[in-house]
């Protein structure tokens, strides 16, 4: 008995399950259509392979592109602030916030599409650090200036 005190029940039978009484397995498979289902899904294995590497092209040209922003931003600009340095400053946010999102999003539909390819080429690290690891540093950095200018 079981230990919920009702008896088992017999496989197969009239007892739900399936009718072909194998226990609830279903028939096997015709050769052809085993030949169809690993055509499938290896042209599927294919395209997936070749979109998990499109996207980490794309992350790759993301990267580049925010490093370049960041590091063009960084630079001391001559003749102060004001108004105008503040909208570019703004502007340049704006951009690179933009930039980090959509690395952000390449970088986490990479790691769902192909958990192997990613390990492989570290896109966990990357999202870590182009995605958060750098503007915590930017961050840090704006507020040592500010505590500067109060001093």
């Amino acid at each position: 008995m079981s230990s919920q005190g009702q008896p088992r029940r017999r496989r197969g039978g009239s007892h739900g399950g399936n009718s072909n009484g194998g226990g609830g397995k279903s028939p096997a498979p015709s050769r052809s259509q085993s030949q169809s289902q690993s055509q499938s899904l290896s042209q599927s294995s294919d395209g997936s392979t070749t979109d998990a590497r499109a996207k980490l092209s794309r992350a790759a040209d993301l990267e580049n592109r925010l490093s370049s922003l960041l590091s063009s931003s960084s630079k001391p600009k001559i003749g102060g602030g004001g108004a105008a340095a503040a909208a570019v400053a703004a502007d340049q946010e704006a951009k690179a916030s933009k930039l980090r999102f959509d690395l952000c999003e390449t970088l986490s539909d990479l790691l769902l599409s192909d958990p192997h390819l990613s390990q492989t080429k570290d896109a966990p690290g990357r999202l870590w650090r182009g995605c958060f690891y750098g503007r915590i540093g930017e961050l840090r950095t704006r507020i040592g200036r500010e505590r500067g200018r109060e001093r």
